[in-house]
């Protein structure tokens, strides 16, 4: 089993990996304190839109929704896992995540 998933992940950064982890965690972690009745995976896709719109709510790090969003894609696509719900498709937690990215800050780059 070792041999399979590093062949999955042999192309793959670890910092890549990393954020991925990461942000599936803190879904996790949020959908047991505020929803500990609901299974956190495969996320339910108005469990994905009400996190995301925690997320907005309390102004947390920009691109932290979209970085959720990348990272279920991942697990959807790269580790075959099921998308009940089709969260990788959904419209509203795409513009959701999107309009909290475009609050990001442009980095100043020094000549």
């Amino acid at each position: 089993a070792f041999h399979i998933l590093e062949d999955v992940f042999a192309s793959k950064s670890t910092a890549t990996m990393n954020v991925r982890s990461s942000a599936l965690l803190l879904f996790v972690a949020w959908v047991r304190k505020n929803m500990p009745e609901v299974e956190p995976l495969p996320p339910k896709e108005d469990v994905v839109y009400q996190y995301l719109s925690h997320l907005k709510e309390v102004r947390v790090p920009a691109t932290r929704a979209s970085s959720f969003l990348q990272a279920w894609s991942f697990c959807v696509h790269v580790l075959a896992f099921d998308d009940p719900d089709t969260v990788t498709d959904s419209v509203r937690c795409k513009g959701s995540a999107h309009l909290q990215f475009l609050r990001k800050r442009k980095l100043n780059r020094k000549d």
